[in-house]
């Protein structure tokens, strides 16, 4: 299987539900079905990181404390994607006596300055407590007893007991705040067989790109995409096979096309708009002549309505605003980008709350 093709279906399944993840390179090829006879309940605050890159550092577990650990690496799309998702969980359920986000960097062979300065310029940094697993300790008295091979990997510990364990995005306030409360979590339905069938198709997709089977690839898609129960999420997924495919071969012309099927196929999906905006205005590969900037800042508009009307509290668009900014600047509007950057001042919660106190 080809690199690219390898890394499109990895970082597509990545993203899913329930989905597979990530594989830890130093254990290529492992069998992810095999489980361990006995899995351990409890984690030994041995396997707690040797570095600590920010926030409180965790060198015990304290007694009554609930700690949500997520296990991620700097090669790992599938992880940085949960970046978000978890500082919103973060600006819900802050660190306090009772509860803290730790994110553990595993798998990795980054030093810890290395992953001080990758965190530190991105744009979506973690805001919550990072440690970095340098002498594999965690990996080793943690992941290996448990199975886990891949990332991104969550587990809810407390007094060191496993309350919870499964993908970070199956996480939410509420079913942590279950979990704290000795209440049950919902069990994951069983999805298995629909995960192997789901990853075999997209490898298939992926194949017949990679192989420069264009004609073939979009067949296969436009089957797949016929399926009855296909969730928004894996309508995506699959959405963005072509994307990965097509950009590798250099095939700018049919990269767009190729993005500009998601808008098309989700219209009413805010997520999926702004992730078709995202890649547009951030994929720096794809020459800005070949770039749908217009589209990218309609589909930033309208996810941004779609996500206000369906907000419990005030709707903060700062980021969307930014990369409207940053589209219009790619297209040389510079009058137009200053004014999109001036709203995401003002779109600012901070902004906003200086202006009530004022009124």
């Amino acid at each position: 299987m080809r690199l690219s093709m390898y890394l499109s279906v990895v970082c597509t399944l990545g993203m899913a539900a329930l989905p597979a993840m990530a594989e830890n390179p130093a254990e290529p090829g492992k069998d992810k079905t095999e489980t361990p006879a006995a899995q351990p309940t409890t984690l030994s605050p041995d396997g707690l990181p040797a570095e600590w890159l920010q926030g409180t550092p965790v060198k015990n577990w304290e007694p009554g404390k609930t700690y949500l650990l997520e296990f991620w690496a700097t090669w790992c799309g599938p992880c940085l994607a949960q970046i978000p998702h978890l500082n919103e969980l973060h600006q819900e359920m802050p660190d306090s006596d009772t509860f803290q986000i730790v994110g553990i960097n595993v798998f990795d062979k980054s030093t810890p300055k290395v992953l001080k300065n990758f965190l530190a310029n991105r744009k979506s940094s973690p805001t919550y407590t990072i440690g970095a697993d340098t002498k594999g300790q965690s990996a080793a008295l943690w992941l290996k007893p448990l199975g886990v091979d891949g990332i991104p990997f969550s587990m809810i510990v407390k007094d060191g007991k496993i309350l919870w364990k499964g993908h970070p995005n199956q996480l939410n306030k509420e079913l942590i705040q279950n979990i704290i409360d000795g209440k049950p979590a919902p069990r994951p339905r069983d999805t298995s067989e629909e995960q192997r069938a789901f990853r075999a198709t997209a490898q298939s997709i992926a194949q017949a790109y990679a192989d420069g089977d264009y004609q073939s690839g979009e067949q296969k898609l436009n089957e797949a995409l016929k399926q009855k129960d296909l969730s928004d999420d894996n309508k995506l997924m699959l959405l963005r096979i072509p994307f990965t495919q097509l950009l590798q071969a250099g095939q700018y012309d049919m990269v767009r096309t190729a993005l500009d099927r998601i808008p098309q196929e989700l219209p009413e999906n805010p997520y999926a708009l702004m992730n078709y905006a995202h890649m547009i205005i951030t994929t720096y590969e794809i020459p800005t002549d070949k770039k749908n900037l217009k589209g990218a800042e309609e589909a930033i508009l309208k996810a941004t309505a779609l996500q206000k009307a369906s907000a419990k509290k005030n709707y903060s668009a700062s980021l969307e605003w930014s990369r409207i900014a940053e589209a219009r600047l790619l297209s040389g509007d510079r009058k137009g980008a200053i004014e999109a950057q001036e709203e995401a001042v003002r779109q600012l919660p901070l902004y906003q709350h200086r202006n009530n106190l004022t009124k």
